[in-house]
């Protein structure tokens, strides 16, 4: 597994990414930490909870307060790629993201277990097929 970094004001940090799930749709929430002055603490949530996704890996980006730098980081990194869908919410358009559920795994695999665990409680299962049974 790569270890992931984060370049920002000069520094260089260690990353993890954090799973989650947003109460409102039982969206898919990702997060990062980094690990600064010896320990960890929340950076920033990637993505942003607009409106129900129907596959439990997709999300929509926090391009507003993220950037499109998080876009080309999440690439980069292979957590995924954009899909071809977006949606505006105020004066912003942010574009929706299909997540590798095995790359996630790879981060937060507790984290992964909660999300499935509530996404198949709202949703009676999960609809498509998930990349560990492909």
């Amino acid at each position: 597994m790569k270890n992931l970094t984060l370049t920002a004001y000069g520094k260089t940090y260690p990353v993890r990414v954090r799973v989650e799930t947003y109460e409102d749709y039982r969206n898919l929430c990702v997060s990062r930490e980094v690990f600064s002055d010896g320990y960890w603490e929340e950076w920033d949530t990637i993505t942003v909870n607009l409106s129900p996704r129907f596959n439990a890996f997709c999300s929509f980006i926090d391009v507003n307060n993220c950037g499109e730098k998080c876009v080309h980081w999440l690439t980069e990194n292979g957590f995924g790629s954009l899909t071809s869908r977006a949606e505006r919410s105020g004066f912003c358009v942010y574009p929706e993201f299909k997540f590798s559920e095995q790359k996630l795994r790879e981060q937060n695999p507790e984290g992964v277990e909660r999300h499935m665990a509530l996404w198949n409680k709202s949703y009676g299962g999960w609809k498509e097929k998930s990349e560990a049974n492909t």
